[in-house]
């Protein structure tokens, strides 16, 4: 039997986002993540989606490779829209709009 929070959690993403989604015409557009915790990580350190496992990667992981693309962007405190997970691939990457 699910929690009280996960009940909520499910009901609010079933029968208000997606509904606001496929209202507005987005639900191919955009999705919806839900803000949890994997782990801590350390200063200066990143959650990367690699071959589809979230895992923490630090500068030094990422110093000889492919850039890393933002995947997952929040809106900070102070306003501005700021990445929050990443995505490693070492094929070669889509611009936007192809």
């Amino acid at each position: 039997m699910p929690t009280l929070w996960s009940w909520m959690a499910m009901n609010l993403s079933k029968n208000v986002f997606k509904v606001f989604f496929i209202e507005q015409g987005t639900d191919r557009t955009f999705g919806l993540a839900m803000l949890h915790r994997h782990f801590d990580l350390e200063p200066g350190g990143m959650l990367v989606d690699y071959e589809g496992t979230s895992v923490p990667w630090n500068e030094s992981h990422v110093s000889e490779m492919n850039p890393l693309e933002p995947a997952i962007w929040a809106i900070s405190s102070d306003g501005d829209i700021k990445p929050t997970g990443f995505c490693f691939s070492a094929g070669n990457g889509l611009t936007m709009g192809e």
